[in-house]
């Protein structure tokens, strides 16, 4: 049994988060500002029908506590309810050490590329990129159409 599989065995979503008879309560999502309880609660795992956000007691407890990576917050949720969490092997946590550090440099370049996006000249101008595109739709384009080549 890892990690996770062990929190949701042992700390039931009531614990967390508060709902009304019918299982409904305040998404709990920090984007999603929710004034009438639209996220249910199910055995194990929640579901917001009004934004999508969902996930188990760990999931959870990453929204409310603003964790970004699920392990800082599993490990932070078996601490705050004395779980005590199984042994992982050596070769177990050099795997998730590497995975992690994949994971971080994914991000890194995500949001590099995010940035020269959003500086490049035509997001900047009020998307005239958007505009343009939807010209040539309908027929009318000022500028050659450029096909987006993958590497």
């Amino acid at each position: 049994m890892n990690v996770f599989e062990t929190l949701r065995e042992q700390v039931a979503l009531g614990r967390l988060i508060e709902h009304d008879n019918g299982g409904k309560t305040h998404c709990v999502a920090p984007e999603h500002q929710d004034y009438n309880p639209s996220m249910h609660i199910y055995n194990r795992h929640v579901h917001c029908f009004a934004c999508g956000f969902g996930g188990d007691v760990t999931d959870v407890w990453a929204a409310t506590r603003g964790f970004d990576k699920p392990v800082e917050a599993a490990l932070d949720l078996a601490r705050e309810f004395g779980i005590e969490l199984p042994d992982a092997s050596p070769e177990a946590c050099q795997k998730a050490r590497e995975r992690r550090a994949k994971e971080d440099l994914y991000l890194q370049q995500a949001k590099a590329r995010h940035r020269a996006l959003t500086g490049h000249p035509r997001v900047r101008n009020g998307g005239k990129l958007a505009d343009s595109a939807r010209s040539c739709e309908r027929g009318s384009c000022s500028e050659p159409t450029r096909t987006a080549q993958r590497p």
